[in-house]
C-alpha cells in the first residue's frame, strides 16, 4: 500500500487519507494530485522538483493469478509462493507496501551528486 498525502489530514475530506501520487524531492513530502499541483505553483515551492510515484502493480501474482502482497524488485512483478521456487528464485523482493518507498530510496541514492531542482 502506498503512503498517503502528508498534507491531507485524514478525517476531514477523506476519512482514510488521500493516496500520494508525487513526491517533492526538496522536502521529501508525499503529495496527492491536488497538493502536488499547488506545490508546483506556490512561490515558496515552485522551484522544487516533483517526482511522479510509480504506479503500484496489481495485488495478484502475474504468473499464477493468486493473491499476493510481495513484489520482485528485479522484474517489477508481483509473485506468489509458487514463483519463489522457479520464476523469481534468487531475485530481490520486498513487501508491496514498501515498494514505492524503496524506489524513492533508490532514486535518492542514484541522484547524489546532482543538484536538486
Amino acid at each position: 500500500m502506498r503512503s498517503n498525502c502528508l498534507l491531507c489530514a485524514p478525517g476531514k475530506a477523506a476519512p482514510t487519507g488521500v493516496p500520494a501520487v508525487v513526491r517533492c524531492v526538496a522536502l521529501d513530502l508525499w503529495l496527492c494530485e491536488l497538493d502536488g499541483k499547488l506545490h508546483g505553483v506556490r512561490v515558496a515551492t515552485r522551484q522544487h522538483r516533483l517526482v511522479n510515484l510509480p504506479p503500484l502493480p496489481a495485488a495478484t501474482c502475474a504468473t499464477h493469478g493468486d493473491s499476493s502482497d510481495w513484489i520482485c524488485t528485479e522484474c517489477r512483478e508481483t509473485y506468489c509462493v509458487h514463483c519463489t521456487k522457479d520464476v523469481h528464485r534468487g531475485h530481490r523482493t520486498c513487501k508491496m507496501k514498501n515498494y514505492a518507498a524503496n524506489l524513492v530510496v533508490a532514486e535518492r541514492y542514484h541522484s547524489y551528486g546532482t543538484a536538486a531542482r
